[in-house]
């Protein structure tokens, strides 16, 4: 890539110290005016003060003027920079005294203002030089003038013979200063256009707080350094770089086991980028981003490699990789736990709340023990409520809970809602409410019913929990709709003990239950319920607000946008003659021929059981290895498999039995609630799941779906 030309104006980076870079202008200058002065007084003024036989006078001026010349060209910027400046001083002094002395009448003193200009000029620093301006050189004029003026008013100092001679000496000295005021002039002009031009440049390329090394693109030679990169490196104060090869540089600083190694240490492409190591003057390391890029100066190619400390910031990064591989790793093992908690606490449930199912459906039950059932089917279910809620949160909190979309009709699943909640009510004695807008009857909608009936069903169960007399009222009407979308406004209201102000901010939290510890005792729960209908509120893109006074009651409400389904009329009739089909009448599935892969006893008992009870002929497996064998010799027109088993688990069985028979379905019968876990079941090779502890209408809606392909055989 051809190198970026910085030759509009200035260029940007100068390879500067503390000062001003105009020695060899200001030299140049001075040598021009010596040398006019030279031939001046020389050819004009010697040669006719010697024609007048002033022999002395005329050495005294030209060795005035050669002293000056000589000077001209020395620089007092050594160690015996004041001994010279002394000497030189002395020496004008002397001759100073001598021409005064002598040139009263002659004039000869005026060559005293040109040579006290010239003295400033090769004497002075160059910082001090910076400070010459107008009103010194003014003053300078305007002190030779009035100097003029005070000779030339005592006329009785002159004799005429040296009229002539006194003229030209005075003319002389008047077109020097001139000049001289001029050439001041317009080298203060060109410091202060350089100090102007470098404070954008220079000032910059010092005080960045990226450390900058300037090198030669053809030597490979170092010309600049500025004052980070030097503090960067911690190089001391009289390490010169200039002349460096960046080579040497790189050897002394660059870490032996820096990345781009071979890069850093040959020449550097230009416009790269990249990171090294390096060690400083003091032997301490750091972490460096390097960039570079090649500019044009003065026809000559220089690239400036940037250096800039990125060594806390490779710590934050090293900081947090091992703070998220830290907090994957727990969010794993919480993942394990929480599945493995769901499997062993899911699993007795199902043999409790199994039981309790199969005592219920015996004929002829006495009411006590009917009623007792009850009530361990009640606690058992609430316990399984509890765990479903801890599950639910985790899965919230993780980010990985989404919709499920599907087309419903928003009036029918409030109704199924209500139904679902009303025997409730009854047993508690408090009315239940509904407060449908009408309009909600054509409003078929593409969203996630499931979540929406818990969002509803935690809000009313919460209201009933908190009422002991009086109502629970529910509210869904239309505030907004269209002929894609629909704004649906949802409340729960109730007349229960209500919340204090102070607490309501808190409503919302993890694990919190705002009411006081005996109440938090008397009505229980894990403070769950309400922050899992907010995050799923949140889900669905609206939020979830309440008003309550206390023992006035409260009142939950959100607004809910909800996309309508685009009708298909063909297409919709079609699928609901499906669905009556497959649902509205039970099949027949006595008969059916049922492999039951489970290893805890009390579960398999309790499936059998209910499988018996509806006439379907069962084999049994403790395990994965058991089944195959099974399956060797026995035909069957399902398989209902436990995942999680001793010797050979359920994705593995599966796996060997797809190997053969791909028809057969499998319905995974598990108590682990995994993530995603229709995909998860479906991309392992089974149909479908039952989660413990099952409902048995669901059981048996299942069987009736995948036992469409045996022949019934009776016994």
């Amino acid at each position: 890539m051809k190198p970026i030309s910085l030759d509009i104006g200035k260029p940007v980076f100068q390879n500067i110290d503390t000062g001003i870079r105009t020695d060899t202008t200001v030299r140049w200058i001075s040598m021009r005016m010596c040398l006019l002065i030279f031939l001046l007084v020389s050819v004009f003024d010697i040669v006719l003060t010697a024609g007048n036989t002033f022999y002395f006078e005329s050495l005294l001026i030209g060795g005035l003027m050669a002293w000056n010349v000589l000077f001209s060209f020395v620089k007092f910027n050594n160690s015996k920079k004041l001994l010279i400046i002394t000497l030189y001083g002395a020496v004008l002094l002397a001759l100073a005294t001598l021409i005064v002395a002598n040139g009263i009448n002659t004039g000869s003193y005026f060559y005293l203002f040109p040579a006290a200009v010239i003295f400033i000029i090769n004497t002075n620093e160059i910082k001090e030089k910076e400070k010459f301006n107008s009103y010194f050189s003014y003053s300078l004029v305007m002190a030779a003038w009035i100097s003029l003026f005070v000779v030339f008013s005592f006329a009785g100092l002159r004799v005429k013979m040296f009229e002539y001679l006194f003229t030209i000496r005075a003319v002389a000295s008047i077109l020097l200063l001139t000049l001289f005021v001029k050439y001041i002039l317009a080298v203060s002009a060109k410091a202060a256009e350089t100090v102007i031009t470098n404070s954008n440049s220079d000032v910059l390329f010092h005080s960045n707080l990226e450390g900058y090394i300037v090198v030669d693109k053809d030597t490979q030679e170092i010309v600049d350094c500025n004052n980070f990169g030097r503090n960067l490196f911690e190089l001391p104060r009289d390490m010169n770089l200039n002349g460096l090869f960046i080579s040497q540089f790189m050897m002394r600083h660059l870490a032996s086991d820096s990345i781009n190694a071979d890069t850093l240490m040959n020449r550097l492409p230009n416009n790269w980028h990249g990171e090294g190591s390096f060690t400083t003057h003091s032997k301490k390391e750091f972490n460096a981003a390097i960039n570079c890029f090649n500019y044009i100066k003065d026809d000559r190619e220089l690239q400036i490699i940037g250096v800039r400390d990125i060594s806390e910031l490779k710590r934050s990064e090293s900081d947090l990789a091992f703070y998220k591989d830290k907090l994957e790793k727990s969010i794993q093992v919480k993942t394990r736990f929480l599945s493995s908690m769901s499997h062993e606490l899911r699993t007795p449930l199902n043999g409790i709340i199994g039981s309790a199912n199969l005592i219920l459906a015996e004929q002829n039950l006495p009411d006590k023990v009917k009623a007792q059932t009850n009530l361990q089917l009640y606690s058992s279910e609430h316990m399984l409520s509890i765990i479903n809620d801890i599950l639910d949160f985790t899965k919230i909190e993780s980010g990985k809970m989404q919709l499920n979309l599907q087309p419903f009709n928003l009036l029918e699943a409030l109704h199924f809602l209500i139904k679902s909640v009303e025997s409730q009510f009854s047993k508690n004695k408090v009315d239940l409410i509904y407060n449908f807008d009408d309009e909600l009857a054509d409003a078929v909608v593409i969203s996630d019913v499931v979540k929406l009936r818990q969002i509803l069903f935690n809000l009313i169960s919460n209201a009933l929990k908190f009422t002991f007399d009086g109502h629970v009222e529910v509210v869904a009407n239309i505030k907004a709709s269209g002929t894609e979308r629909v704004s649906v406004f949802f409340s729960v209201k109730d007349t229960g003990i209500g919340i204090k102000k102070e607490k309501q901010s808190e409503i919302f939290n993890d694990f919190v239950q705002v009411h006081e510890e005996n109440a938090n005792r008397k009505f229980g729960g894990t403070g769950l319920g309400l922050t899992i209908s907010e995050k799923l509120v949140q889900l669905f893109g609206g939020k979830i607000e309440l008003e309550s006074e206390l023992s006035k009651g409260t009142c939950f409400y959100f607004t809910l946008d909800f996309e309508r389904e685009i009708k298909k009329e063909v297409a919709t009739k079609t699928e609901l003659t499906v669905e009556e089909e497959t649902y509205s009448a039970p099949k027949d599935i006595r008969g059916v021929r049922i492999l039951v892969v489970e290893d805890n006893e009390v579960n398999a008992a309790i499936l059998t059981k209910f499988l018996t009870k509806w006439d379907i002929r069962i084999k049994e497996a403790g395990n994965g290895i058991q089944a195959l064998e099974l399956l060797k010799y026995h035909k069957f027109d399902i398989i209902l498999m436990d995942l999680e088993m001793p010797e050979m688990n359920g994705y593995t069985s599966v796996k060997i039995i797809r190997e053969t028979d791909k028809e057969i379905p499998v319905i995974a019968f598990t108590a682990t609630l995994l993530e995603n876990m229709e995909s998860i079941i479906k991309e392992n090779g089974f149909n479908d799941f039952i989660l413990k502890p099952f409902k048995p209408s669901e059981l048996k809606k299942k069987i009736e779906k995948y036992a469409d392909h045996r022949k019934i055989e009776y016994a």
